[in-house]
């Protein structure tokens, strides 16, 4: 992770990969490589060897039940929430309807089962472009819901996703506490010792204005105004990199307050999380890449991200053979991260006339 990172450094590595792909350029390249600084002390080129003690408790659900008479979302850590479209505190029933963006608080008495309150996902911003609420969370007497607004106009399309933070005290009238934003389209999130962490991803596809950070810079915000991710915040990995980011932000669930952000230019696409760590893998296809032929295979890059008490810092990276099939093909247990990926050799053939051959 270079110690120093400037938005003038990020304007020049897009811009080069923006003509490198220009129509009349001869080149195809869509990776490049960082140099736009040297590694902190504090970087890491593998894992750290600490003992995480965090494993996978797969029987979360029903201890849950047991000890609390409800049960809960199925969480791949036992500690930490996952979001879901219906939760339930024991004494109310809370549903999302994707469809219409709209939460229905329902009271839990079996013997009188009703409709008490709704929640209407930013229902300020109907009208201003295409909504859509994907995820919600339900803890004590706070709710969070997690979704996108997907706007295009003669300047383009953008997507970015908003988090509410709702005070439910009273169910039957719950009330807006605050509201945060971040560039790009909704990835994943958790819950875990208070703290609510969003992801997103986003990529770069136009021309770059080294006078608009908004055209290579992931943009978050609140309900005073938005500004681009600090150049402090921003993380980027030695080795090849495109214009893919992965922006994570961690809230306050009381108050919706703004604890931390980040953002990872190389992105992320699958995300394992426990109580101390994020890993991200994002699947490189390398075989696209080669010059000549010959044979390759993908490759899946990861990334560990710390996390504690809502402050995030990068930490390592590492690279392994092939591609995972989601976040269930990734683990820590006693010390070890695991991680499980399926492998298939791509073969690239010779030019017309050459010789080829197939492996494996």
């Amino acid at each position: 992770v270079p110690a120093t990172v400037t938005y003038e450094a990020i304007y020049d590595l897009f811009d080069a990969i923006y003509k490198a792909n220009a129509p009349d350029s001869e080149t195809d390249i869509n990776l490049f490589v960082w140099a736009g600084g040297t590694k902190g002390e504090n970087a890491v080129d593998g894992g750290d060897g600490e003992a995480l003690e965090t494993v996978v408790n797969e029987d979360a659900v029903a201890e849950n039940a047991e000890t609390e008479g409800y049960s809960t979302t199925n969480r791949q850590v036992a500690e930490v929430d996952e979001a879901d479209v219906v939760k339930t505190d024991g004494k109310y029933i809370y549903v999302l309807n994707q469809r219409k963006n709209r939460v229905t608080v329902v009271s839990a008495d079996p013997g009188a089962m009703q409709a008490v309150g709704t929640i209407d996902f930013s229902k300020d911003l109907q009208g201003t472009g295409k909504l859509s609420c994907s995820d919600m969370y339900v803890s004590g007497d706070r709710l969070v819901l997690i979704g996108m607004c997907y706007v295009s106009d003669n300047e383009g399309a953008s997507t970015t996703v908003y988090t509410e933070f709702y005070d439910i005290t009273n169910p039957s009238s719950p009330h807006l506490i605050d509201r945060l934003s971040q560039s790009g389209g909704y990835l994943s999130s958790r819950l875990y010792d208070g703290t609510v962490y969003v992801f997103s991803d986003q990529t770069f596809y136009g021309k770059p204005d080294r006078d608009d950070t908004s055209t290579y810079v992931p943009v978050i915000g609140n309900e005073t105004g938005t500004c681009p991710v600090e150049a402090q915040d921003i993380c980027v990995f030695s080795g090849e990199i495109d214009r893919r980011y992965l922006t994570v932000t961690s809230a306050d669930l009381q108050s919706g307050e703004r604890l931390d952000s980040k953002t990872v230019l190389g992105g992320g696409d699958t995300l394992y999380v426990n109580t101390e760590s994020v890993y991200a893998a994002a699947a490189e296809c390398t075989a696209r890449y080669l010059e000549n032929s010959g044979t390759d295979t993908d490759q899946t890059r990861l990334i560990r991200l710390e996390i504690n008490r809502g402050t995030v810092t990068a930490k390592a990276e590492g690279a392994v053979a092939g591609r995972v099939l989601n976040q269930f093909s990734m683990d820590e247990y006693q010390g070890y991260f695991r991680i499980v990926t399926t492998v298939e050799t791509v073969v690239k053939a010779a030019p017309s006339g050459g010789d080829f051959s197939a492996s494996g």
